[in-house]
């Protein structure tokens, strides 16, 4: 497997990590075990594939084919979609429907396809059309600032 990327960090307080890429040959490899989840763009011979994959609890192999270009967004700990439980992305692959050739349908609305340059204006659409939010509490524990719980809840 061949594949050529780019990788980035982002800004936002939703992603991890941003990498685009384009397999130059045919192949597989082994994935390793993952703890985060991400939205997983492919693009192959003029068909676009939107997938939410992970997290994933033990190592796979993936296969590739040469000329598929793909956009990962790794969201950070703590990022979720609230229609759509965690458990139910736990080492699977959920395919979401397209609308159009630059769309798919997400929470009910289409939502045109991120590119790695606007990827960040998308999440915040996501966030502000609260399709998308962050566990506060998650948040601060990975800070090392655990939330302050009151005497009765100890």
């Amino acid at each position: 497997m061949s594949l050529i990327y780019v990788e980035r960090p982002s800004d936002s307080p939703y992603i991890e990590t941003i990498t685009t890429g384009q397999m130059v040959g045919n192949g597989s490899t082994i994935r390793p075990a993952e703890v985060h989840w991400h939205l997983v763009i492919v693009n192959y011979r003029g068909h676009t594939q939107p997938i939410i994959t992970g997290p994933l609890t033990t190592s796979g192999v993936v296969t590739f084919t040469a000329g598929a270009e793909i956009l990962w967004i790794k969201f950070k700990l703590g990022t979720f979609m609230p229609h759509l439980p965690m458990r139910k992305t736990l080492d699977a692959e959920t395919h979401l429907p397209t609308a159009t050739n630059q769309s798919f349908w997400l929470q009910g609305s289409a939502w045109q396809f991120p590119d790695y340059d606007n990827v960040e204006t998308f999440i915040a659409r996501l966030v502000r059309d609260e399709v998308l939010v962050c566990d506060p509490v998650v948040t601060a524990a990975l800070n090392d600032q655990p939330p302050a719980i009151p005497a009765r809840t100890r």
